[in-house]
Parts: C-alpha cells; structure tokens; sequence
C-alpha cells in the first residue's frame, strides 16, 4: 500500500515550513491546497501531500483522540469520512470520494504529526 508520496516540491516553490519540538523528525506547510508533511524516515526524506478538507478532519479527530486507541480495524469515520488503522507498526489511512487514496506511515511518524496538532505548532495550515 502506497503512500501519496509526490518527488518533492517544485523547485522555485519555497515552502514556509513550520517545526515542532515533538516531532523532530517532520516538517509541515501549506501549498495551495495541500498541506504538505516532510517527514525522515531510516535515513530517507519522504513528502506527503494531503488536501486541506483530509487535514482539517485530521487535525479535528486528532484534538478529540479519535485516534488515541488504533487497532487492525478500520475506525470509520474518521478524517473527513475516511477510515485509519494500525497494523505492524504502520498506520494506514485510506480517504477519498471519487478517487480513492491509501497512505501508510510508519507509527513514529504518524504519532508525530498527531503530537505536532496538538500542541498547537502547525495551526493555521488549514486556512
């Protein structure tokens, strides 16, 4: 299962890339109408691209710990109607209305980017 992982930001693009303590191992921004996630991962660089309506369900989800309790099933409903799972150590995230999109991140990163919305450093990147 792929994650939407583009090459990379098109040069001549700079990206306002914003950091937090928690997860050091990612870096967030906005491009038009993706939030963009910037995560390393066993000494490779990986992007992800997620529409605003997919983040702004996760950043919701994440503040009311939606997410706190993951098992191998699928909870529904959850990141803008889509469903998550944790299985061997990876997360996966499948959304999508006319075109369906399966991401899988490992555990680390996953827990990262939750710990980053909730401690407020990446507010705003869905406006």
């Amino acid at each position: 299962m792929g994650g939407r992982t583009d090459p990379g930001t098109p040069a001549g693009t700079p990206l306002d890339w914003r950091r937090a303590a928690c997860a050091p191992a990612a870096q967030f921004a906005r491009n038009g109408a993706d939030v963009v996630v910037q995560y390393r991962y066993a000494g490779e660089v990986h992007e992800l691209r997620l529409p605003n309506v997919i983040w702004s369900g996760l950043v919701q989800e994440a503040r009311v710990d939606t997410f706190a309790t993951l098992t191998a099933e699928w909870t529904q409903g959850a990141v803008a109607g889509g469903l998550v799972r944790h299985v061997d150590g990876h997360v996966d995230l499948r959304y999508g209305y006319l075109g369906l999109r399966e991401i899988r991140l490992p555990a680390t990163i996953w827990d990262q980017i939750l710990a980053a919305i909730r401690s407020r450093a990446v507010d705003g990147l869905d406006r």
